[in-house]
């Protein structure tokens, strides 16, 4: 990751969120709080999260939020990337998801795909 942002794109844009902005009511770890401050100082649209801590706490400060997996198929669907290799190297990363839950999303992807043909 760290080798990755020392040569990130232009467009990315690394900043640090102003955790004042935002309390939680349940315990969430540190990332979690600062991207949801963050998505409350951006006015964000929405917020890519899968903690299901920090899922509950970004509703409860009116986020919209979006699971990875689901902003995935979504750009599956806009042929903007390939779904099952995406999945296969997310898999070798510290992401969690359960092997049935993939399963499921790729055999939609496969449905997909066939009835394209």
């Amino acid at each position: 990751m760290k080798k990755w942002i020392q040569s990130a794109p232009a467009w990315v844009e690394v900043r640090k969120a102003d955790i004042s902005l935002f309390t939680p009511a349940t315990e969430i770890q540190d990332g979690e709080r600062e991207a949801i401050a963050l998505a409350i100082e951006l006015k964000a649209d929405a917020l890519l999260i899968d903690d299901k801590n920090g899922r509950k706490e970004a509703k409860r400060a009116g986020l919209f939020i979006i699971p990875t997996l689901a902003a995935l198929e979504i750009a599956s669907k806009k042929d903007l990337i390939d779904l099952p290799e995406t999945i296969e190297r997310l898999s070798k990363t510290t992401f969690h998801a359960t092997r049935k839950l993939l399963d499921q999303i790729l055999e939609r992807e496969r449905k997909r795909r066939e009835s394209k043909l």
